[in-house]
């Protein structure tokens, strides 16, 4: 019976929406301990494989931010890491907003559904 209840339902989705957002701090911890590890690494530039490197990190970085975005043809080297990363942070953050939104409406029409058709099976008894 609690299972059918919204608060069950509520409980489910607060559960999932906090281990995405869980998942998204620790994919940019090991991320940012990825660009330190490769920084520590590259204290010689003239080795063409560190520049490497850097530069498909930055890409990356580029390509997940203009996925996030949703833009394209975006150059985004002006901009260090650093700010990389807080323009990643930032677009995780609504991503996981939208997505918590998306599970209380859907969990709590999915309880509301449950209920109705439960109802329903006890008026035909």
């Amino acid at each position: 019976m609690y299972f059918m209840t919204r608060i069950a339902g509520k409980m489910g989705s607060a559960m999932k929406v906090e281990t995405t957002i869980k998942q998204s701090e620790v994919q940019l911890r090991m991320k940012w301990e990825e660009w330190l590890d490769i920084v520590k690494n590259t204290d010689n530039y003239s080795d063409p494989k560190q520049v490497r490197a850097r530069l498909d990190f930055h890409r990356m970085l580029d390509s997940k931010i203009c996925c996030l975005a949703n833009i394209s043809g975006m150059n985004l080297d002006i901009f260090s890491v650093e700010k990389k990363f807080e323009a990643l942070k930032f677009f995780y953050y609504r991503a996981n907003n939208v997505y918590a939104d998306v599970r209380a409406h859907v969990s709590a029409q999915a309880v509301q559904n449950a209920w109705e058709q439960r109802q329903q099976r006890q008026k035909r008894c």
